[in-house]
């Protein structure tokens, strides 16, 4: 039919067979996804960065095969949720909101069609007619539609999180699960609130600020104040300012234990007419006294005491007086005992105890063979929605009677306690068997395949006397 070859076969599940296929020309990987049904005629115009690409559209006699883009990089989205939670909601919400755009339908919207990678995601599947009979994904008695889409993408979404997220995200999402279609937002209005949830998560606020009503205009107005003069007290009227004479400093409380201070007597300041010195100044000159340079002479003093001699300077070392003084003091560094020196040893000794302390824990750990013990295996969890009937019952224990080959929950396990309808959680694919017991009664054993399967009906029979 098309030039795209198909390598080996995802799923095949509601009417539609999925392959992963090669394009010969680009060497690229592809989807194809071949069906008996038309598509709808918009589907050619469908772009959106959070849709895979469609590059082909065939058609031959009852048959029709779409191809879509596949990237390697991108991966199912499983929990526990590994990207940002924004992202997640974002990217999801838009291709959501272009797909509604030209009134394109998906119909099976559930988390194993997130594909992402850390910094985008898309949704796969768009425009493909899945013929769905029943899931936990689609509210019960609606047939596939765009308000049956958002409430796919609703549930999707609080599975990927387990429901952590922030309570203006959560109010919107739990608005989209409403089971009234009319109740739920557009998948347009979802998107625009989403971009006002996150932008304004981003900004900050007064309450943020911690700032009291009365006080918070003049402290958000000091905070922004820094101008020229920040740290200094301006003068706003010169002519108010007061000269240093006029400024008066008070005086310091003296206790009432100690006698006052006697306050100083003024002395009165000799007349400046008055003649101060009875005789004329005159100049000292002791330059009479001054030693002339006959009677200088070499050494400290002038005059030796009796019997004292002076060592000639031949006499003295001039190799040691050459010698450099960083040297001597590098010398006495050596050989004193500083505390700098000390303070040294005992950090290096304990250093030297840490080592030795980390390598025998390290050789005891790989003994032990901590070090080759494989990580543990991420559990992949399938959501069933469990109904029992009648539903006006006390809660009814759900049991496994029997389970796929290799999960955790053995026969005879007690899932939960349900009462009316809730959601359970199974970890592997294949075929399960389950049933109801309330007191003596019971009910049939009820056989189901995951992960086609996610609705089930329990009865339980009344008890025989």
């Amino acid at each position: 039919m098309s030039r795209y070859h198909r390598k080996n076969i995802i799923s095949k599940e509601a009417g539609v067979s999925t392959y992963e296929g090669l394009d010969p020309l680009t060497g690229l990987a592809v989807y194809i996804y071949e069906f008996e049904t038309s598509v709808s005629p918009y589907l050619e115009k469908l772009e959106s960065e959070n849709i895979s690409g469609i590059l082909d559209i065939y058609t031959e006699g009852n048959k029709t095969q779409v191809v879509t883009a596949l990237s390697k990089g991108y991966h199912a989205l499983k929990t526990p949720l590994r990207i940002d939670r924004n992202m997640l909601l974002l990217d999801s919400a838009r291709a959501l909101r272009d797909a509604a755009r030209l009134n394109i339908v998906h119909g099976d919207i559930k988390p194993e069609r997130f594909l992402a990678t850390n910094k985008h995601l898309v949704i796969e599947g768009f425009g493909i007619p899945w013929q769905v009979k029943s899931s936990s994904y689609r509210p019960s008695g609606e047939d596939s539609s765009l308000a049956a889409d958002v409430y796919a993408w609703g549930r999707s979404i609080l599975e990927l999180t387990n429901g952590n997220l922030n309570p203006a995200m959560t109010q919107l999402v739990n608005s989209c699960v409403s089971a009234q279609a009319s109740s739920r937002p557009s998948a347009k209005r979802i998107y625009k609130a989403l971009l006002e949830i996150i932008e304004k998560s981003k900004k900050p606020t007064l309450d943020t600020l911690e700032l009291s009503p009365a006080s918070s205009e003049q402290n958000l107005a000091e905070e922004t104040n820094f101008g020229d003069t920040a740290g200094y007290l301006p003068i706003t009227d010169s002519t108010q300012a007061k000269p240093l004479a006029d400024i008066k400093e008070k005086p310091s409380p003296i206790p009432n234990d100690k006698p006052a201070p006697m306050p100083l007597k003024n002395k009165p300041r000799p007349d400046a007419n008055k003649e101060v010195f009875s005789e004329p100044i005159r100049r000292v000159d002791n330059r009479s006294n001054r030693p002339t340079s006959q009677d200088k002479q070499s050494g400290f003093v002038r005059d030796l005491p009796p019997g004292t001699t002076y060592k000639k300077g031949d006499s003295f070392n001039k190799s040691k007086s050459r010698r450099n003084i960083l040297d001597e003091f590098d010398e006495i560094d050596k050989n004193s005992n500083t505390p700098k020196t000390r303070n040294r040893t005992r950090l290096l000794a304990l250093v030297a105890i840490f080592l030795a302390a980390a390598s025998l824990g390290a050789f005891a750990l790989f003994r032990q063979g901590s070090f080759i013990d494989s990580p543990a295996p991420i559990v992949q969890h399938y959501v069933v929605d469990v109904e029992i009937l009648p539903n006006n019952l006390p809660p009814v224990d759900v049991v496994v009677v029997s389970s796929p080959a290799g999960s955790s929950l053995l026969p005879g396990t007690i899932l939960q306690r349900v009462s009316g309808r809730e959601s359970i959680a199974l970890d592997k694919e294949g075929l399960w068997e389950l049933q109801g017991r309330f007191q003596s009664s019971s009910s049939d054993v009820v056989q189901f395949q995951l992960p086609e399967d996610r609705h089930v009906v329990i009865t339980i029979k009344p008890s025989t006397p």
